[in-house]
């Protein structure tokens, strides 16, 4: 055991000097979220230079690709793998598909079965740009989170993140169909976000808003921060509040970070 930790550390140290030495890593990136992506690509046999790992919002994400990757190349690859319109709403441009796995030794009526939906209130507007393209995101998210239970990867992927960009692995601001992208009403709603409902501000959102005080950038950075907890965790809301110690002290330092690279 001890020699297994051992070689995992050394690969773990590996990927990390290959990416400073050739300079691969994204700039943004500290020296904990490489040590993270370093750690996820050994574990899963997965590339962090090449598009099969990101980070986003300081959180590590998997993609569709490195999902793929860590399938075919598995002692189990998939035989089939099927997907499948459930459910759709024309006027809304919704769709819902679910996805069926076999492996070899899947029982023939018992597939792996997960679901995916995409809308433009989930993806990027050159996504929503097409009914074609829409429908290819609910396809990929379905087919993601197949594999993600067939395979026990225990990270979420990218493509299921509201406004992910796979070709720049960013996230883009989603702005609700039509709504003004940039109005008093909306930067109202971003400072509600911040705040206690109007009451005494906590010592959280005191330091927070210190923080972000007239910056838009670092306000839109917040309200994604606060959307991915709130779709990691399945909620219908999250605020600062909410976040726990250790989220909180992350989004901190994000944001400080930002505004020191912006000034």
């Amino acid at each position: 055991m001890p020699n297994s930790v051992v070689n995992i550390d050394d690969e773990v140290n590996s990927v990390i000097e290959k990416g400073e030495e050739n300079n691969l890593w994204p700039q943004d990136l500290n020296s904990y979220q490489k040590n993270q992506l370093a750690y996820l690509a050994v574990q899963y046999g997965l590339d962090p230079f090449f598009g099969e790992l990101t980070v986003l919002g300081g959180k590590p994400f998997v993609t569709a690709a490195g999902l793929k990757r860590n399938a075919y190349d598995s002692n189990k690859p998939p035989i089939s793998i099927q997907t499948e319109l459930v459910d759709s709403d024309i006027d809304k441009r919704w769709w819902e598909y679910k996805s069926l796995l076999w492996k070899e030794d899947t029982p023939k009526g018992r597939p792996y079965i997960e679901f995916g939906e995409a809308s433009p209130k989930d993806c990027t507007e050159k996504i929503s740009g097409s009914d074609k393209d829409l429908k290819a995101m609910a396809r990929t998210r379905a087919v993601s989170r197949v594999l993600r239970l067939a395979y026990n990867v225990n990270l979420t992927s990218a493509e299921e993140i509201s406004g992910y960009d796979p070709e720049t692995q960013e996230i883009t601001d989603i702005t609700p169909e039509n709504e003004p992208e940039d109005t008093d009403e909306s930067n109202a709603n971003n400072e509600r976000i911040i705040t206690n409902s109007g009451n005494e501000l906590t010592d959280r959102e005191q330091v927070l808003k210190e923080i972000i005080a007239g910056d838009k950038q670092l306000k839109k950075e917040l309200v994604d921060y606060l959307r991915y907890v709130k779709e990691e965790r399945e909620l219908d809301k999250v605020t600062i509040n909410d976040l726990k110690e250790k989220e909180y002290k992350e989004l901190k330092g994000l944001l400080n970070k930002l505004k020191k690279m912006a000034s």
